[in-house]
């Protein structure tokens, strides 16, 4: 049995199935219907997902639950290899690349695990809406919105999605002048503060606050200008990036021992 879950038949087959799998689900984040399945899924933590939201729409929560039986059966399959294939190497005559193999392949299963973390661990929040000097929650932290800067022309905010992502081109939208203030609690303890900009999230305590868009509220000259923010907290981020950091060193390591073999 091990044998066969070790396999590199499985492992295609797996892989195979994995691609497969991957592309009916953009097909279907195209389908009108089924759309705000997914987004809800993208809104929150899977684990809160799936306890609450996710059977208002059956097809996307079976979708989700297909790449999670695919991706369960590669880790299985990863650990079988490194079993029965790798560690017996660690002792031949290459035995040097033969242990950096079996510590990718564990390093690789940690990877995997910090994905899971991800989804099931911590807080998550999507599109937490805010006008200067208001806060709002996102889970168990609380987002203040000290003061925003919009320097360009709050107009541009009122175009629908797509037509926007043709009006804001470079000689219109300066995403380094428009920023926002904020600060993040956990209860009464500050956890981030500082200035946020598009493309330049605030990270710190595991916590990173991106700032996703803003929007015009109100006509005329009442209108002002908000962020919209998401949030993510996870206690195990750090090791998540350091293993993958560590992941992508060690096959750099193995590549040059492979080359070093090579031209000897």
């Amino acid at each position: 049995m091990i044998n066969r879950l070790s396999s590199l038949t499985l492992s295609f087959w797996a892989l195979t199935f994995l691609a497969v799998w991957f592309g009916l689900g953009a097909i279907t984040s195209y389908i009108p219907a089924l759309r705000p399945g997914l987004d809800a899924m993208n809104g929150e933590l899977v684990r809160d997902w799936i306890m609450n939201s996710a059977w208002k729409t059956p097809v996307a929560a079976t979708w989700f639950l297909g790449l999670c039986a695919a991706a369960g059966i590669m880790v299985v399959n990863l650990i079988c290899c490194t079993w029965t294939r790798l560690i017996p190497r660690m002792t031949g005559t290459r035995r040097g690349s033969g242990r950096l193999l079996v510590l990718i392949h564990l390093i690789m299963v940690l990877v995997l695990l910090g994905h899971l973390s991800q989804m099931a661990f911590g807080t998550k929040a999507e599109n937490v809406r805010l006008l200067p000097g208001s806060n709002g929650q996102a889970g168990e932290y609380r987002i203040e919105l000290r003061g925003l800067e919009f320097k360009d022309d709050p107009a541009l905010l009122n175009y629908p999605y797509r037509p926007s992502r043709r009006i804001l081109t470079r000689d219109t939208f300066h995403p380094k002048e428009d920023h926002a203030e904020v600060s993040v609690f956990l209860g009464e303890e500050q956890v981030l503060a500082g200035t946020i900009r598009m493309l330049e999230p605030l990270v710190g305590q595991n916590v990173r606050l991106t700032l996703t868009d803003f929007y015009r509220e109100g006509e005329g000259p009442d209108a002002r200008v908000g962020g919209a923010f998401s949030l993510a907290a996870n206690p195990v981020t750090t090791l998540f990036l350091v293993s993958y950091a560590v992941w992508i060193g060690l096959y750099i390591l193995l590549a040059a021992f492979r080359l070093k073999n090579r031209n000897g």
